[in-house]
């Protein structure tokens, strides 16, 4: 409802109105959701949907990649467009500037300035579900990512991350992450989207889609610290709420 209303109020002065979905389990309900909201809706602005990331880190849930949502829109009333990411969902950092020119790419990098809304969640360290943390713990596995990369972000200080990029409670971790995903935001980017007029980024604070773990440890440095202010608009249930709002015990 939120990002609906968000439409229609930059529809009222543009159109098509731009969305940009992120990736992961909560991002896919809102998408699923909207869908189904504006399914007969003649009213609604004509939408434009951008996908931020090439997909998710784990081959067995697909439906957790943005490309997968356009989906849910293939026969709904308003008119969509839709602009995909086709990429790997990780590159070298070495690559990452020929990867960004490359066809394919190419077309969402440079459209993505267009995107008037983003809608994206994010994941805490602690919950073994979380993308970024299961396909670290399977390169370990599969002996191509030593365990000192892992302790090495752990050191820096690693909490949580946005669209794959890793943060700590004092801001992004820009150089402890040993991989580095295809998405058309950086933490910063997001950062300044928020602070634009006209531009929204709705972040999705909702617990863990398969053990419903709350994830307040990684929401409050979002909450903050202003280096990773990057939501306008914040949407938690009421435990995630009561958590934030929890003090920690006294020190004995």
């Amino acid at each position: 409802e939120l990002v609906l209303e968000l439409v229609r109020e930059i529809g009222q002065e543009r159109q098509p109105v731009h969305v940009g979905l992120g990736a992961g389990y909560s991002a896919m309900l809102v998408a699923k959701h909207l869908a189904s909201r504006i399914r007969s809706d003649e009213s609604c602005p004509g939408l434009v949907l951008h996908a931020l990331s090439a997909g998710g880190f784990l081959p067995d849930k697909p439906q957790r990649s943005p490309i997968m949502y356009f989906n849910y829109f293939d026969d709904v009333l308003p008119r969509v467009n839709y602009v995909a990411l086709f990429s790997p969902t990780i590159v070298p950092d070495s690559e990452y500037q020929r990867i960004q020119t490359s066809p394919g790419v190419k077309t969402a990098f440079d459209r993505a300035s267009e995107i008037d809304v983003v809608v994206t969640s994010f994941a805490w360290v602690g919950d073994e579900h979380g993308m970024l943390g299961q396909y670290l713990g399977q390169l370990s596995e599969a002996g191509q990512l030593g365990p000192q990369a892992i302790q090495a972000m752990r050191e820096a200080g690693w909490i949580g991350d946005v669209q794959f990029q890793p943060y700590s409670p004092d801001g992004p971790i820009r150089d402890g992450c040993p991989v580095r995903a295809v998405t058309l935001f950086e933490l910063s980017d997001l950062v300044r989207i928020a602070g634009s007029e006209g531009k929204h980024v709705v972040l999705l604070a909702r617990p863990c889609g398969q053990c419903g773990q709350l994830k307040t440890a990684a929401l409050k440095p979002l909450l903050t610290q202003p280096s990773l202010r990057l939501w306008t608009h914040l949407i938690m249930d009421v435990d995630t709420a009561a958590g934030v709002l929890r003090k920690p015990p006294a020190a004995i």
